[in-house]
């Protein structure tokens, strides 16, 4: 079973109308049980909060009103839920010791605190790659790859994933 960490924008680009829903839709179609498929959802539950404020600021921006955003968020809510009982996805907790594990991505990479919790999260979770429509990650957590689900070769970085790698001298 191959993991993929699920940034916060994956989530907001499914369920915000007018984001690019096709490939946030792709991904979550590639997400299988682990006795079905190949890949398996992971995020973080702080990806849930954050994803309501995503939808809080389009509804301060006026791309949305308020009754449109709430509505989207119960729909993403009851999704998620959905996805963690059929098991194609893990919302891992946030603790003590991700929160500490944060500290080397803040230094390391300059993220902001949410980013780095979920990059620690992330290689915590045994992570094949970091999925995200977010320019602030760099190419490489550490030795996990970060796939921009913005780029043109994106789809095919994924399926790369399911290529075991050349071990021939």
């Amino acid at each position: 079973m191959i993991k993929l960490y699920l940034d916060t924008n994956v989530f907001f680009n499914a369920y915000c109308p007018g984001e690019k829903n096709d490939i946030a839709d792709w991904i979550f179609e590639l997400l299988k049980p682990e006795d079905k498929g190949d890949f398996m959802g992971i995020t973080c539950e702080l990806s849930v909060a954050e994803l309501f404020r995503a939808m809080k600021k389009q509804v301060n921006l006026g791309v949305i009103d308020e009754q449109v955003a709430q509505t989207v968020v119960d729909f993403a809510i009851a999704d998620i839920g959905e996805m963690v009982r059929e098991r194609r996805l893990v919302l891992v907790p946030i603790t003590y010791s991700r929160i500490i594990e944060a500290r080397s991505f803040i230094f390391g990479y300059n993220l902001y605190a949410s980013d780095a919790i979920y990059a620690a999260v992330a290689l915590q979770s045994g992570v094949a790659c970091f999925i995200t429509f977010d320019s602030d990650f760099k190419e490489y957590l550490f030795d996990t790859p970060v796939l921009s689900a913005n780029s043109d070769d994106f789809k095919e970085g994924v399926e790369c994933l399911l290529v075991p790698p050349d071990t021939s001298p």
